[in-house]
């Protein structure tokens, strides 16, 4: 699970300027604290600590780089981690940290924005985390690979250290449970192979003991197909919760909107 997230932007400013505006906007923000500020070879970096709250034990770190692109552009860089080594997820705050500073460097805030603002800055807690290893259908992400399954009240996320990609509840049409043999049986090789199912390869008799979970979605207009597979060992087929907790996100999401 995530402990640390990275993200950087280019912005129309000097390196002074960018420095000022987050300079000003860490100063008023009640969680934060500027640590040390310093000039580097090529812009400023800053050290910056998030107290500890709700979603994780003891704040967290916050790194920034400002580096000068050229006199009226810039690159920032932000990484943020926990500071609690024994803590093991972050519920989405280091991503929260890097995207807020990010929007600072943009518009900087004023006292009264920030505490109007913190009122609703809260990282959305996942419905479940599930270990799932990802067996192809998503266009940017051509490796099979282990990773986690973040169910949220809107989306689900994929995760192999960080976020690989998210899909929007309201873009699932649906979601299906087959053993491997069976959808060898509903599709033809070269169809699979074509959809991005990456393990079609695996052993028959691993087919026949082990479940897929087939998400069918849209992106881009597209109609797509997500293979994933629970990746746990379990004594009762471990897709098969995979698979409920993904319809069971889609139906409270449905139940929602009406």
């Amino acid at each position: 699970m995530p402990k640390e997230a990275t993200g950087q932007a280019r912005f129309p400013y000097s390196a002074e300027q960018a420095r000022e505006n987050l300079v000003q906007s860490i100063s008023v923000a009640t969680d934060l604290h500027l640590d040390r500020s310093a000039q580097t070879e090529n812009g400023y970096s800053l050290d910056v600590h998030a107290d500890k709250g709700r979603y994780s034990n003891k704040g967290e770190s916050i790194s920034i780089w400002i580096d000068r692109l050229s006199a009226a552009e810039t690159l920032v860089r932000v990484s943020s981690r926990l500071e609690a080594s024994l803590q093991l997820a972050d519920w989405g705050k280091n991503q929260a940290n890097v995207e807020r500073v990010l929007s600072f460097v943009k518009a900087p805030i004023s006292a009264e924005i920030e505490t109007e603002t913190r009122k609703h800055d809260k990282p959305q807690r996942p419905k479940e985390i599930l270990p799932c290893r990802y067996c192809g259908g998503y266009p940017y992400l051509q490796k099979s690979s282990s990773g986690m399954l973040f169910v949220y009240a809107d989306r689900i996320e994929y995760h192999v250290v960080k976020k690989q990609f998210a899909i929007p509840l309201q873009d699932i049409i649906s979601a299906e449970l087959f053993t491997t043999e069976q959808l060898s049986q509903r599709f033809t090789a070269t169809r699979l192979l074509a959809l991005g199912f990456l393990a079609f390869a695996a052993p028959k008799k691993e087919r026949n003991e082990s479940s897929v979970v087939t998400v069918t979605y849209r992106l881009g207009g597209m109609e797509n197909k997500l293979f994933l597979r629970a990746d746990e060992k379990s004594r009762t087929d471990p897709s098969i919760r995979l698979h409920a907790a993904i319809l069971r996100a889609k139906v409270e999401s449905n139940a929602v909107q009406e």
